[in-house]
């Protein structure tokens, strides 16, 4: 199983995030277009030349994080926890957010 981190700012102090877990390298592009599709949804526009960060696989520890970031949502931390085989979560997080260094340190 692999584990990725898909962020793209939305402004100078919010950025959307995904996480991606599978075993096919070739998810990461649908989940990086999935995750603009829910941003642009979201803010009710199209995000203009988006910069998308991409990191995977990531290390052990480095998921520990994503797993404490996303957890925090009951919703994300339910389906998680029965994920065996493929996982993609999206979340907004804004330069407020106390993992909001964290996260990004990782890319």
């Amino acid at each position: 199983m692999k584990h990725y981190l898909i962020s793209v700012p939305l402004g100078r102090d919010a950025y959307v995030h995904s996480y991606l877990m599978t075993n096919n390298a070739h998810d990461v592009e649908p989940a990086a277009s999935k995750m603009m599709e829910v941003a642009e949804k979201a803010i009710g526009q199209p995000v203009p030349l988006p910069v998308i960060l991409m990191t995977g696989p990531l290390r052990k520890r480095d998921v520990a994080v994503i797993h404490e970031a996303v957890n925090r949502d009951p919703e994300i931390a339910k389906v998680l926890k029965r994920a065996t085989d493929y996982h993609f979560s999206v979340w907004f997080m804004t330069d407020k957010d106390p993992m909001y260094k964290q996260l990004l340190e990782l890319h």
